[in-house]
């Protein structure tokens, strides 16, 4: 029987403030997850040499445990970790939104009050989960892994114990507990990596190339007749100044814990 579910996240940020940034990543049922692990695991041995772990951007660049792998290699590879995220998946999230247009909307003591777009991100990740499974009836808690290591872990850390504060948020977020984890421990993580990176791609633009031309079906292929699995929240100026007033007004139940985390900036 199944008592709660397990969500994993991971970031995607471009150093230009015209590009987005995203927390994204993918819920499982315990079972599933296991039986994810194994098929994980067996894709890391596949290849021209077994690999530690996968990341995303190393595969498409060719670089550090994929250098010297041909195109179709890659293509192959990254295959089988699409086939992997699609087949045992509960459901996958998306948020993103744009750096420069977050920075120009954000109230003047936003940064004081309620910290970093990171932090604001890993929140919108939460709220997105939640709105998918109200649409889904499902109720089951969930225990959120993010990877660890970001700048500003610490303050999004707060903010997130913050909702365990208030039995209301913490249903309303199907919230169980969270924790940090590395990337190269957590199977979970590494197909959140692929799926945090491929959707600020579509947003900034598809590359020509021959890597692309390999990869661009395959990675079509992740959310194909699958889409009512997905729920992407990708908010333009309408959705961001929303949800910088929906934060204003909940006064009496603030989610935000800073008092260990402050910072002076945005990102």
């Amino acid at each position: 029987m199944t008592f709660g579910l397990d969500g994993y996240f991971d970031e995607s940020e471009r150093k230009e403030a015209t590009e987005p940034v995203s927390v994204a990543g993918y819920i499982f049922k315990p079972a599933a997850y296991r039986a994810f692990c194994r098929e994980w695991k067996r894709m890391l041995m596949s290849g021209p040499k077994p690999t530690t772990h996968f990341h995303m951007t190393n595969v498409y660049a060719r670089d550090k445990q994929y250098k010297g792998w041909s195109v179709t290699e890659r293509a192959d590879y990254l295959r089988l970790a699409v086939n992997a995220a699609r087949k045992y998946k509960f459901c996958g999230i998306s948020v993103m939104f744009s750096q420069s247009e977050f920075e120009r909307l954000a109230p003047p003591l936003w940064r004081f009050e309620y910290s970093s777009m990171y932090s604001a991100a890993c929140q919108m990740a939460l709220r997105t989960t939640s709105f998918w499974m109200d649409e889904h009836k499902t109720f089951l808690p969930i225990t959120y892994a993010f990877e660890s290591g970001h700048r500003f872990w610490d303050e999004a850390d707060e903010i997130l114990r913050g909702i365990g504060q208030y039995p209301e948020l913490k249903k309303d977020y199907r919230y169980r507990t969270h924790f940090a984890l590395e990337k190269k421990e957590s199977y979970g993580l590494q197909a959140a990596d692929m799926l945090a990176w491929i959707y600020p791609r579509l947003d900034v633009g598809i590359p020509r190339n021959r890597t692309m031309d390999a990869f661009g079906p395959i990675i079509l292929s992740l959310v194909e007749g699958d889409s009512d699995r997905y729920k992407l929240l990708h908010p333009k100026e309408a959705g961001l100044r929303q949800f910088f007033k929906d934060n204003a007004a909940d006064k009496d139940h603030r989610v935000i814990q800073l008092n260990k985390a402050r910072t002076l900036r945005l990102r």
